[in-house]
């Protein structure tokens, strides 16, 4: 190798070292592993004090909006947060694997779900976590 290939792959190596080193100083990874996709849907009931038949279209469970859950590992450390938009809704995208999803107590309402396991791959996965509002 001369003298003149060395200075020109020297700067190409440094800036591919320094990209590694600032990805895991991110705490990131350069992984393409694959990804999927939990939907989640965020509700509060009841709203009503007394259930009626037919049920009353007014009565029924309402949106959860600004709700935050924390996404675990399966070994249980925390993979990231997410907040619920105005109609009740989260989607994550995650790597495949197997995940914990965990309501945050801190909404107004009396209890929040409880944590709900949910296996990442190519289908998508659908989640409904129902807040009880303490009404009866």
């Amino acid at each position: 190798m001369n003298a003149q290939h060395r200075s020109r792959s020297g700067p190409a190596i440094l800036l591919v070292l320094a990209v590694g080193l600032l990805v895991a100083a991110c705490g990131g990874t350069a992984s393409t592993a694959p990804t999927g996709t939990v939907n989640l849907t965020l509700t509060a009931g009841p709203v009503c004090p007394v259930e009626q038949i037919p049920p009353d279209p007014n009565c029924a469970p309402r949106p959860v909006a600004d709700a935050e859950v924390i996404v675990l590992t399966a070994d249980g450390r925390e993979a990231g947060r997410a907040k619920s938009d105005a109609a009740g809704k989260i989607r994550l995208t995650l790597p495949h694997g197997r995940y914990t999803i965990r309501p945050v107590q801190g909404n107004p309402f009396p209890s929040a779900p409880g944590d709900v396991t949910v296996d990442v791959g190519t289908t998508p996965v659908e989640v409904a976590l129902s807040y009880d509002t303490g009404i009866r």
